[in-house]
């Protein structure tokens, strides 16, 4: 093994007589260091728990009561490794078995390089904002017993105090990073992880920690995960998991910031105490072990179950299908979406699969084309026949509306002016009436007055 470089050690398991199992992960290659463990219960398929110097641990169920179970560690001497797995019982690797009954089935082991991690756990790798270093005699020892622990001393002025990484670190959009460090509580009992850069994550990538109940206070919601472990003498594990959302490489992004439980993150030191120790801060990007690669004597490089639609036989990855685990899957092309699943662990070096389009995903197919209602790149509207059908009469319905719209407000316009003329008569004939009245009462008075 390479220093420096992160390994994933992967095997499939089935509980037997015994409910657990155990990877171990140890030797010249991790400074013989013996707590990089993990254990597995293979009846519920969960993790129970890991060792200090476990980076991470996985279990998938494939099927049929079998889990592919992981750990992964970054290596701090070019050596050799031992990798082990163990049955355990639900207390202990530590038992008595009968010499005939199987404890744990266990097939494919499997290691693989992950990639070069990007280890910030001394005061060389590490630069502060209004905060000092020290690593004074006195210290609580590190979890893993050596006097290496750091503390974050803050300053006098009313502002944030951090550790953050000093040299670049770069990252990809769409890969998941794991920034994790080890915690313990100082003149300050909570403490933050963050992720402070906006150009690939987001800005509310961080998450608050108790370090005196070891639990989570709250989080910012940037973040895919977090988890905080107790690993003994007031010493806290904690984890922050997240997805790059562009590319960068800058220095300072990863930062972990004294806070108090009243101010928060903000606040004054005093130049002298220790607000936060913290030890072994490291990034990762985090990477599930790939398909089971069966070999004998001679190591496989680079070797990655790959598959395709319609191109080279040797199954050459042009981006048409993925293989994941047990399946592969239809990225391209009318069958797009469509899961294959096998039962083998292994994969044979090539397959040919024919598949033809069923009658119901045909008739789903048809629908879709008949009820496509979207736009292209451009802006420009697609419309399947039954949806143009609906729309053209939707935009008939609407221009008939618009005349009958149209049309009520002319024969409102001549119902008033109708009405105009007939209020206009009826004041015309009353006006009529009364000069009749007054000639004929004129002519009665007339005709007195001659008698």
């Amino acid at each position: 093994m390479t220093a420096g470089e992160t390994y994933v050690f992967s095997t499939y398991a089935k509980q037997g007589d015994n409910n657990s199992a155990r990877l171990f992960m140890g030797s010249a290659a991790f400074g013989g260091n013996s707590n990089i463990t993990a254990d597995f219960n293979l009846a519920t398929g969960t993790i129970i728990g890991t060792g200090l110097g476990a980076e991470n641990a996985s279990i998938v169920d494939v099927g049929d009561g079998w889990y592919r179970i992981s750990i992964e560690a970054t290596a701090t001497v070019s050596a050799n490794a031992t990798l082990e797995m163990h049955s355990r019982t639900d207390a202990s690797t530590n038992y008595s078995g009968d010499g005939a009954t199987v404890n744990t089935w266990f097939w494919g082991a499997q290691l693989e390089s992950k990639a070069t991690a990007n280890t910030i756990n001394d005061e060389t790798g590490l630069s502060t904002t209004r905060a000092s270093i020290s690593a004074n005699v006195g210290f609580p020892l590190a979890p893993d017993g050596s006097a290496t622990a750091d503390g974050l001393i803050g300053t006098v002025d009313d502002n944030t105090h951090l550790v953050r990484n000093t040299a670049a670190i770069t990252v990809t959009s769409g890969q998941q990073y794991e920034y994790s460090t080890y915690l313990k509580a100082g003149a300050r009992d909570w403490a933050r992880v963050r992720f402070d850069d906006v150009a690939a994550f987001a800005a509310t990538t961080y998450v608050n920690f108790n370090l005196l109940t070891g639990t989570i206070i709250s989080t910012g919601g940037g973040e895919d995960s977090a988890t905080i472990e107790d690993v003994g003498g007031g010493w806290y594990k904690v984890t922050v998991t997240a997805t790059a959302t562009g590319t960068s490489s800058n220095a300072g992004q990863f930062q972990t910031l004294a806070m108090d439980s009243s101010t928060g993150i903000g606040f004054a030191g005093d130049g002298s105490t220790v607000d936060t120790y913290f030890w072994d801060q490291r990034v990762v990007r985090v990477m599930e072990p790939t398909s089971y690669v069966p070999t004998t004597t001679d190591p496989v490089s680079g070797a990655t179950a790959t598959a395709n639609i319609d191109g080279d036989s040797t199954g050459l990855d042009d981006g048409s299908a993925t293989v994941t685990e047990n399946s592969i899957v239809v990225n391209t092309g009318d069958a797009k979406g469509l899961r294959l699943f096998f039962d083998s662990f292994t994969l044979a070096t090539a397959v040919q699969l024919d598949f033809t389009v069923g009658l119901g995903a045909q008739l789903f197919f048809e629908i879709d084309r008949l009820l496509l209602d979207t736009t292209d790149p451009d802006g420009n509207k697609l419309l399947g026949p039954l949806a143009g059908a609906i729309d053209a009469l939707t935009d008939q319905n609407t221009q008939n509306q618009a005349r009958v719209e149209d049309m009520l407000e002319r024969l409102e316009i001549q119902r008033q002016s109708l009405l105009e003329r007939f209020i206009a008569m009826e004041v015309a004939l009353a006006t009529a009436s009364r000069i009749m009245e007054s000639l004929r009462q004129t002519t009665t008075m007339l005709l007195k007055s001659n008698n």
